[in-house]
């Protein structure tokens, strides 16, 4: 019987320049130590097991508190945070919470190449964001889920097949219903919006659907939109305040009067900050 192939990382290194990142110093202005222990435990999660990626579950923020000693609160602003800063990508992570980044995947193909990988290794398409320029030839992109690449370990029954099949249909199900419950409230979004702020925009309508998708309660967004009115401020304002508290994790109004009681305004937001390198609109958010 073949060897199975191992896919993951038995050690990675980290790039010597990695505190000079801009984005590593403003995760750890905003977390300290906690931030960078944090990342570098999602990298270790990934690189030991698939090697390019890793599939979070229900579970995966408290299982994380637990092993680094930490609050299920401040795990989640930590991981909000690594989106909404591009180092994991978004995108993946609201369509199949799935933990990964350009950065991570060149590592990892690197890594292997420095290895002097023999074989080729089987990669997914769903999960694979590198361009094909910059893909290197030993990684083959696999372009059908059911096909493993790997021939010994490439059986599949019938009922674990349809089985399967079961599940993604009815997960794709559940997404479209919430696509068409977020889009009503959107729509009640651009009236409130337009109602205080004057402001009619598409990309008004791109960034209610992001943080809604978020998971953030459209009451967060209506009392970010009434505070930039009664600051005298623009739509980016109110933005800003939505930016801060999905990174905070202030998803309901009762987190935020929470936060409130203890002593931190959580209504009070600011602009868009020069330490973001990457502009809100590659999340699907356009500021106005």
């Amino acid at each position: 019987m073949a060897r199975p192939q191992k896919r993951g990382l038995d050690y990675f290194s980290l790039d010597v320049d990695i505190f000079s990142d801009r984005k590593i110093k403003a995760l750890m202005a905003r977390f300290g130590a906690d931030g960078f222990t944090f990342y570098q435990y999602i990298l270790c999660e990934i690189y030991k097991d698939n090697g390019y990626y890793f599939q979070t579950d229900d579970d995966f923020i408290d299982m994380s508190a637990a092993d680094l000693n930490m609050s299920v609160e401040k795990i989640g602003q930590m991981l909000n945070f690594l989106l909404s800063r591009s180092l994991l990508d978004s995108t993946l992570f609201q369509s199949d919470k799935v933990l990964t980044s350009h950065g991570i995947q060149m590592r990892y193909q690197m890594a292997k190449k420095t290895a002097n990988q023999q074989t080729d290794i089987y990669v997914e398409e769903k999960f694979w964001i590198l361009s094909e320029s910059e893909t290197q030839s030993f990684i083959k992109v696999r372009h059908n889920s059911n096909d493993l690449g790997n021939k010994g370990d490439c059986f599949l029954n019938n009922k674990d097949s349809f089985g399967k099949n079961a599940t993604k249909e009815k997960k794709e199900k559940e997404k479209k219903i919430n696509k068409i419950d977020r889009s009503s409230v959107v729509k009640d979004l651009l009236i409130y919006l337009d109602t205080k702020l004057h402001v009619s925009s598409r990309g008004a309508a791109a960034d209610f659907e992001y943080f809604l998708s978020s998971g953030m309660q459209g009451e967060v967004i209506k009392d970010a939109i009434s505070e930039a009115e009664k600051r005298g401020k623009p739509y980016s304002y109110a933005q800003g305040i939505m930016r801060n508290r999905l990174e905070e994790g202030k998803l309901t109004m009762e987190a935020i009067e929470r936060s409130a009681n203890n002593g931190r305004d959580g209504k009070l937001g600011s602009e868009p900050t020069e330490d973001s390198e990457q502009p809100w609109g590659q999340l699907g958010v356009t500021l106005l």
